[in-house]
């Protein structure tokens, strides 16, 4: 009936975290909703390269990654116009908050949240769909 639609228009997440076993369980989590495809990667070096390729439209990314600093795969994430607009969730392990969501202070750049894992999965999508839904008013950039 409306399978076709509905499958055109899932949104593409690009999930980046070295714990493969947490990527799958967001990939299954948030595509089990019918809403999401999701990409996963678990080496930080892929991420420019598959974001420019796919252009999801939001990242969750994993606060602490071992060959780099997630801060600084944000930073080229937000130098590069192919990609400057896309918002970034993080997701730490190290710091729990009662609501599971919270600002990081990273320079005031559209679309920079993050959550604490283990993940709420309707906290989650509570969350991305906020992000989406700020980053379709406000162009890139914006400092409204």
């Amino acid at each position: 009936m409306s399978s076709e639609a509905s499958h055109s228009e899932k949104v593409s997440i690009l999930v980046v975290d070295d714990d493969t076993l947490m990527a799958a369980s967001l990939k299954q989590g948030l595509e089990t909703t019918g809403r999401y495809h999701v990409y996963t990667l678990s080496e930080a070096s892929s991420v420019m390269e598959t974001a420019r390729r796919i252009q999801p439209a939001l990242i969750l990314l994993d606060l602490l990654l071992p060959e780099c600093s997630s801060l600084q795969v944000h930073n080229q994430l937000a130098a590069d116009p192919e990609v400057a607009g896309i918002p970034v969730i993080f997701l730490s392990g190290l710091v729990e908050e009662p609501r599971g969501i919270y600002p990081l202070p990273t320079r005031n750049v559209q679309g920079v949240a993050s959550m604490s894992k283990p993940v709420n999965l309707h906290a989650l999508i509570g969350a991305i769909e906020a992000e989406l839904r700020i980053s379709s008013r406000e162009p890139a950039g914006s400092t409204a």
